[in-house]
């Protein structure tokens, strides 16, 4: 690729988020939508609902846009349902799977801080982390539940622990977005606004 070509390629990237984003400011008026990740995923994901939109791998499922539309809204509702709101913090902790990026999504959406922690971590480095984050909820696999469980419970915080596989020990992600999101209507969520300048 010579120099020319990179810079087209690399511009039209810039030419679409310029597009995007100008898109959700006029709908909305505010000028720092341009900068709320939560908006532009939404707008994105809005934008083309039959477009492949992640692949996993290790077992070749794939889901589209929509689909990850209507579960992103239905775990925000779900967050939103049991109590978090605007600058609290979740943690995810699991492989690359098709659930791992809806939590994320959905913690844009409401505002939420998303911390990503290694999930190979024991009790006692849970401890520290979570010391610091102080999540009120963590998402983890099924085989980490019991160590994080023990770490919130030495800290004596209020975190809901949701395992992301089937679990006898807490909630399962799937259970979490039938009990507390139930149906949706995409059309109509309401994230959490956000002022980036005051």
């Amino acid at each position: 690729m010579n120099i020319a070509e990179e810079y087209f390629s690399n511009n039209w990237v810039h030419m679409f988020m310029n597009e995007l984003t100008s898109r959700i400011v006029a709908d909305s008026g505010i000028p720092s939508d341009r900068f709320h990740l939560g908006k532009i995923i939404l707008q994105g994901l809005r934008d083309d609902p039959e477009f492949v939109m992640q692949i996993d791998g290790a077992t070749g499922q794939s889901e589209t846009n929509g689909s990850v539309l209507r579960r992103s809204i239905q775990c925000a509702t779900s967050l939103r349902n049991i109590g978090l709101k605007k600058d609290d913090v979740i943690v995810l902790m699991g492989p690359n799977h098709l659930d791992l990026a809806i939590p994320l999504y959905a913690g844009f959406y409401l505002g939420l801080a998303v911390a990503p922690t290694d999930r190979t971590m024991n009790i006692y480095e849970l401890q520290q982390s979570f010391g610091v984050t102080k999540p009120k909820v963590v998402f983890c696999q099924s085989e980490k539940v019991q160590d994080v469980q023990k770490a919130v419970k030495l800290l004596q915080i209020d975190t809901k622990v949701i395992s992301f596989d089937k679990s006898s020990d807490t909630l399962d992600f799937a259970e979490l977005l039938e009990t507390y999101g139930g149906k949706v209507d995409v059309n109509n969520f309401k994230y959490v606004q956000l002022f980036f300048f005051r």
